[in-house]
């Protein structure tokens, strides 16, 4: 998995995730809020391993992770400890770029992680050997594919869909991010931001964080069940 966007907003940001997986994984758990060290955070859970690809904490930090890094790589066994639970053990911090900073990665997949901290936005790569932190441009529009997934020009191509759609997407809302999530394609299935491959590997549900003033929202549609859900609290 997947593909990410981030939009910045007039009071905030919209962070949208469509995650691939494979056919034998478990439906994730709809996003449900959780309390964790007298902080509120909403994340949907992964039922096999008990973690999250994407989760919005009460202040308005949020993470979401992509399988790999910059390039493809095999996993033959080595890699024992769940991305997912990474994830939840650096949004429960205090300061998430540093615990990104200082936690060991010893026996974890390469990934890439979208981190917003005090609104401000950074891509941190980890190629199973050494971390990257890159602080990107908060007042633009960015997007990411997952590396296990998509090559250099499939990824291209999204990034040409995504420069198409601001064309003539002007302020969008979390629905036009929604919609571009959802309905943007081409001539191949396989490479669809809703995607399927044989049926082996295929997009299970699409996410989206609002942050905004006072408010934060996570919209989730579960495509394998057909149904849609929003949570939201308000920031502290």
């Amino acid at each position: 998995m997947c593909t990410v966007t981030f939009v910045p907003s007039t009071t905030g940001y919209y962070l949208t995730s469509n995650r691939d997986e494979k056919n034998t994984r478990s439906i994730a758990i709809h996003p449900t809020e959780y309390t964790i060290d007298d902080a509120k955070y909403i994340f949907p859970k992964d039922e096999d391993a008990g973690g999250t690809w994407i989760v919005l904490k009460e202040n308005g930090d949020s993470l979401c992770l992509l399988n790999g890094a910059l390039e493809p790589f095999v996993d033959n066994g080595q890699y024992k400890i769940s991305r997912g639970k990474i994830v939840l053990q650096i949004i429960t911090s205090n300061n998430l770029l540093q615990k990104y900073n200082t936690i060991s990665l010893y026996e974890v997949a390469p990934f890439t992680l979208i981190l917003l901290q005090n609104n401000e936005l950074y891509e941190c790569r980890w190629d199973g050997s050494h971390k990257n932190i890159t602080q990107l441009d908060n007042t633009k529009k960015h997007i990411w594919s997952s590396a296990t997934l998509y090559n250099n020009k499939q990824q291209q191509k999204r990034k040409d869909w995504f420069n198409e759609w601001q064309k003539v997407t002007h302020n969008p809302t979390q629905k036009d991010l929604l919609n571009f999530h959802t309905n943007t394609s081409g001539n191949n299935v396989e490479d669809d931001l809703i995607m399927n491959r044989n049926n082996k590997y295929f997009t299970v549900s699409v996410t989206g964080i609002e942050v905004a003033q006072q408010n934060s929202f996570m919209f989730y549609n579960d495509l394998l069940n057909k149904k849609s859900t929003i949570t939201n609290f308000t920031r502290k």
